[in-house]
Order: C-alpha cells, then structure tokens, then sequence
C-alpha cells in the first residue's frame, strides 16, 4: 500500500472507509509439506476494512499483488 485505504470495492461496488486496521504480516509455509521437505513461503498481509455503512471485511493482500475477501461482518 502506498497510502490510506479510503474505498474498496466488493464485488461490483465501491465502499467508502470510515476506519481500517493493519496491515498484519501473514507468515505461511513455515511447516514441512507431506514428504517432509520445506514448504513454499507465502508473502501475504491482512487487513480489516470499516465501510460508512458498518460493514467490515477482512481482506488479505497476497504476492504479487491480488486481493481478496477471507470474511465479512455485518
């Protein structure tokens, strides 16, 4: 990110940010895969999101660069 969240889009629409928290680094692949050799590490960072409406999602930003919703809240 280069700056404040201020939008975000969910689905086809856009959302206004009335307050957002994060980023929290994802630190995946630290655990042996099934023939016990390293897995892959996945960089990737959450992110929780506060519309004006009141509703809030938790989206997670992952190398090299796609979004998505993991939850949402009513």
């Amino acid at each position: 990110m280069t700056g404040e969240p201020w939008r975000v889009r969910i689905g086809r629409h856009w959302c206004p940010v009335a307050s957002w928290a994060g980023p929290w680094p994802v630190d995946e692949g630290w655990w042996l895969d099934t023939a016990g050799a390293p897995a892959e590490p996945d960089r990737a960072a959450r992110f929780q999101v506060v519309g004006v409406d009141g509703r809030a999602w938790l989206l997670c930003w992952r190398a090299p660069g796609s979004w998505e919703v993991e939850a949402a809240y009513d």
